[in-house]
Parts: structure tokens; C-alpha cells; sequence
């Protein structure tokens, strides 16, 4: 294929409609060996507590032919299961964890790029050592998924809320992290709220990590402070040490779960950080944009409109691709179920095309 030419195809993995399901909350990983993995909930309604099950679409061929979907964890479950993330790491590992109820977690690995897993392990225990720093009752991986540092370490990023009941507010974002590829997971610290110009961060909650050349980690979270930009900080190593929020007015958000990625196969520079998010400052989840950053997420020059009525999105990239699994349409008047999970591969030529774009 000619990468000079602009490419975006978009492939229907889910659809509202074909069965008595609602599917929301994407998340995407590319293996080592260049598997490309869609995980998604399945849910009985638009309900958060109605999520029920866990599905996985696999992919050999770079995103153009699908797997059928393969249950995680089966549709059905009298359980709220929901928020599944994935790290992918580079020894050809995938690391899955999930929870249930919001406050119980589990982890899973796969060792032939998702075509198996081992038993859930139970790793709720980890989360209870960060109840002495903050007293949650409720949790929420992610979503989307978790980075392996150039270093070995996995990180995912986790919410947690002291509410109670089934309140996702007020929270507060921080980080786990394992240094032994997986067989033991630690909390970091919570990411501060006050930000670098003296405000306080509204509810931080679902977050998306990636390190940059200099091995330092950014994050980059949802939040409901009146000024609606997405917050982002930096840390050395994503387990502590994180610096003063700050709110990025080229990046606004509508309050919703965006993705975030390295895309070094535009330049093979790690720098090269690529984004995804519903780009308006309004309440309606619209603008699905993809975003690029040459200099660590500091400046993002370029941008196109990928969907206009969406919803959460991820990322990740393989070679000159980059991918995103996102939300697309509104299937009921509540305008929180999407209509369809949708899978965009799209190039470098696609995103600087200028000509196509009629400007």
C-alpha cells in the first residue's frame, strides 16, 4: 500500500440492535507480534452497574479482517463487570485486568496474542493499601489501557471515589504499577488536584498514560472543573513524584474518556504522542478528533475530524498505523449508548491531508 496516500478505513466491530446487547467503553492494544485486540463491555442497558460481560475482537492482518468475538467474561453475569483494560507487553505477554462491582479487581495474562487466558487472579488487595492515603469505596480501571515503560514496568491508571453507594464522585486518580512483568502490582500515588495556576481539579476520574523520550510518564485525565480542557501532569516514573496538573486550552473536552498512544512510526521519534478525543467544550459528546504532538503533548499541531457524533475512544499504533476504537452514533434517548464500536486505521498522509479536509 502506498503510505503517501491518505488512508482511513473504518471497520463496524459492534452494533446496537443485532442482539439484546449495548456495547460501550473500547479499549485497544497491539502485541508484540502485531495482533491487534478490541475489548469492550457488554452491558444490558445504558446503565453503568448494568455491565455485564466483557468481549474481545482479534485481528492478524493490521485491523482488515475480524475475528468473531470472543467472551472475556460472559454476558449475563448477575455482576456489574466492567472496565477492562490491557497492557501489551513486549516479551509477547498481554495483561488483563478487570473488576467487578467497582471494587474488586482481577488480572489475566495471555500468552498467544489473546487466543487464551489464565485463571483471573484476584488483586484486590492492592488497592487497599492506598485506603490509609484516601478512603474509596468505589474503583474504576482506566479505561482503555495500561503502557509498559521502556524499563519493564507495567502502569495502568485507576479512579477512586470516596462517595459511597454507587457514586463515582468525588475521586481522585492515581496509578498501579508492577516491576516484575506482572506478578505482583503496588499503588502509586495520587496524581495531585491543586493545578499549576491555583485551582483545584474537579473529580479527576478516567485517565490514559504514555512515556516520553526522556522516560518520564504523562498523563492526561477527564475532569469535571468548570474550565472544560483536559488536565495533564508528568512524573519520572508514573508511580509518584507527579507534578501540578495543568489544563491544555488546545485539547477541550466535553467530559468524556479519551485515548492516548506514542506514534513512533510517523517519525520513530517516542515523542510523537498521538490523541483522540471529543473536541467541544459543550456538553454533547461531539468532534471526535485525532491529535498529534511532535514535543511530548507540549504543542499539538496537527488535527482532523474523525466522527462527528461519538463518543470514548482509544488508541494505539503499529508501524505507519495508527488505530482508534471508538464510540459512534447515539442508540437511545439517554444519548449514552452508542449505536456502533467502530475501528479507524489511519496513516500520517490521512491526518496532514489538507486537500480532502477542503481547506
Amino acid at each position: 500500500m502506498d503510505l503517501l496516500k491518505p488512508v482511513c478505513d473504518k471497520t463496524i466491530l459492534e452494533q446496537a440492535g443485532h442482539d439484546t446487547w449495548r456495547y460501550r467503553i473500547p479499549g485497544l492494544v497491539v502485541t508484540a507480534a502485531g495482533t491487534v485486540l478490541a475489548y469492550y463491555e457488554i452491558r444490558r442497558d445504558a446503565d453503568d452497574w448494568n455491565a455485564c460481560g466483557i468481549g474481545l475482537r482479534r485481528s492478524t492482518d493490521g485491523g482488515l479482517s475480524w475475528a468473531p468475538r470472543f467472551d472475556l467474561a460472559a454476558p449475563g453475569s448477575t455482576l456489574t463487570i466492567n472496565n477492562p483494560v490491557m497492557v501489551a507487553a513486549r516479551s509477547g505477554l498481554v495483561h488483563f485486568l478487570w473488576e467487578t462491582g467497582y471494587n474488586r479487581m482481577f488480572h489475566q495474562v495471555s500468552r498467544d496474542d489473546g487466543l487464551t487466558w489464565s485463571d483471573p487472579v484476584e488483586q484486590t488487595t492492592v488497592l487497599n493499601g492506598l485506603r490509609s492515603r484516601y478512603a474509596w469505596t468505589a474503583f474504576g480501571l482506566g479505561p482503555g489501557h495500561g503502557i509498559e515503560t521502556r524499563d519493564g514496568r507495567l502502569l495502568v491508571p485507576v479512579w477512586l471515589c470516596d462517595g459511597g453507594g454507587r457514586a463515582h464522585r468525588p475521586s481522585v486518580v492515581a496509578t498501579l504499577y508492577s516491576e516484575d512483568g506482572g506478578l505482583s502490582w503496588s499503588c502509586g500515588a495520587i496524581v495531585p488536584r491543586m493545578t499549576d495556576q491555583g485551582d483545584v481539579l474537579v473529580n479527576p476520574n478516567e485517565s490514559a498514560l504514555v512515556e516520553l523520550r526522556d522516560g518520564r510518564i504523562l498523563i492526561n485525565m477527564r475532569h469535571e472543573t468548570p474550565r472544560r480542557h483536559r488536565a495533564l501532569a508528568v512524573s519520572d516514573q508514573g508511580i509518584g513524584g507527579w507534578s501540578a496538573p495543568w489544563l491544555d486550552d488546545r485539547l477541550p473536552d466535553p467530559v468524556c474518556c479519551a485515548g492516548m498512544a506514542g506514534w513512533p512510526g510517523v517519525s520513530g521519534d517516542p515523542d510523537v504522542v498521538a490523541f483522540s478525543n471529543c473536541a467541544t467544550s459543550g456538553p454533547q459528546r461531539t468532534d471526535l478528533t485525532i491529535r498529534t504532538s511532535l514535543d511530548g503533548g507540549r504543542t499539538w499541531p496537527a488535527a482532523r475530524l474523525l466522527e462527528i457524533v461519538a463518543g470514548y475512544s482509544d488508541l494505539a499504533s503499529h508501524g505507519p498505523w495508527l488505530y482508534c476504537f471508538y464510540e459512534q452514533g447515539r442508540a437511545d434517548p439517554t444519548g449514552i449508548c452508542p449505536q456502533a464500536l467502530v475501528m479507524a486505521r489511519i496513516n500520517r498522509a490521512w491526518l496532514d491531508n489538507k486537500q480532502e479536509r477542503g481547506e
